[in-house]
């Protein structure tokens, strides 16, 4: 009996040795305080997150930047909890994390805008739309609206397809002590020492294309949806649709166009296609729209220059055009 439970503690303490370990490696190694996997958190960043980070553009990593970043209890990068107006959803463009927090979307609308926002995104990628939803609907009240916000680049992977009628729950969150402690919990099993050490030895960095002293994600390799993808968008956007107008939550889609699309003009073979065939989608369903393809004609630092993400101008443009939407709307 006694070399069992000698055996359990030193096996408890080893554990807890590891975990310790992994989690100030976490913390020394901030690219990697993130939750990478469905542990315990399925959003991208932990809750009650109040900090200054300096990041650098994912188009160039020798540009560096200092943001305030925020997240509230439920882990979503928005200083508000509840009685939320607007929910965004959709991939890293709904919540732009080369951003100040003042200067995204949510940011915008929330503050400047007074409409009670909160950004929703989770881990889970753009084929796994219904995980969204369902965080959604179990974790905040019923929002008078929702905004899709996703790329262009990103619409062929777009899958929703959830037919339950969406209930809304307004689950509590947990406390900021109980967070702290699941934070700890999964930051040790999660091993970022291990994510280091691939970053460090495979450098999966994104090799920018430059042209005219711009960088670009794509370049000239810019891919036109086939036929099945964009049925695939349109079954999948318009039963969102549907699922939303039957809870009385107004839906608009907004898609913004690949940084390559708005500088069309110094590649030879990009084009407005894809933007193109996609508004034409929304328009035959009837679905609200917000064309960023038309809206930012004529503008300039709309997207960030050492990023494939918006600029703070980009998301004030985007910001005031979803705010005179959304009041529309509501008369």
């Amino acid at each position: 009996m006694k070399n069992f439970i000698l055996k359990l503690f030193l096996f408890s303490f080893g554990c807890f040795i590891i975990i310790t370990f992994e989690y100030f490696i976490s913390t020394y190694y901030s690219s990697y305080r993130t939750p990478s996997n469905n542990l315990i958190f399925e959003t991208k960043e932990y809750p009650y997150l109040n900090e200054t980070r300096t990041i650098s553009g994912d188009l160039n990593k020798e540009s560096h930047k200092t943001i305030k970043y925020i997240t509230n209890s439920k882990g979503s990068r928005s200083i508000i909890n509840d009685k939320i107006e607007v929910a965004l959803m959709g991939d890293s463009f709904s919540e732009l994390n080369n951003l100040d927090q003042n200067n995204t979307i949510q940011g915008n609308l929330n503050n400047n805008l007074k409409k009670r926002t909160v950004t929703v995104r989770l881990k889970h990628s753009m084929n796994q739309f219904n995980k969204f939803v369902d965080y959604l609907s179990e974790n905040y009240n019923k929002p008078k609206t929702v905004v899709l916000i996703i790329v262009e680049r990103n619409i062929g992977s777009f899958i929703f397809n959830k037919t339950d009628k969406i209930n809304f729950k307004d689950k509590l969150p947990y406390s900021f002590v109980y967070s702290s402690f699941l934070k700890f919990i999964n930051e040790g099993i999660d091993f970022p020492s291990l994510r280091f050490l691939k970053y460090y030895f495979l450098k999966n960095e994104i090799i920018p294309v430059v042209v005219d002293n711009k960088r670009f994600l794509q370049g000239e390799n810019v891919k036109s949806f086939s036929n099945k993808e964009l049925k695939q968008f349109e079954t999948s956007v318009v039963n969102l649709n549907n699922q939303f107008n039957e809870s009385n939550i107004n839906f608009i889609v907004s898609v913004v166009p690949n940084k390559e699309t708005f500088y069309k003009n110094v590649f030879k073979n990009v084009t407005d296609k894809n933007m193109i065939s996609v508004d034409s989608i929304l328009r035959k369903n009837n679905i609200l729209n917000i064309n960023l393809n038309q809206e930012f004609k004529g503008l300039s630092n709309i997207y960030d220059e050492n990023d494939t993400h918006l600029s703070g101008e980009g998301a004030k443009v985007v910001s005031i055009v979803l705010d005179k939407k959304i009041d529309s709307l509501q008369k």
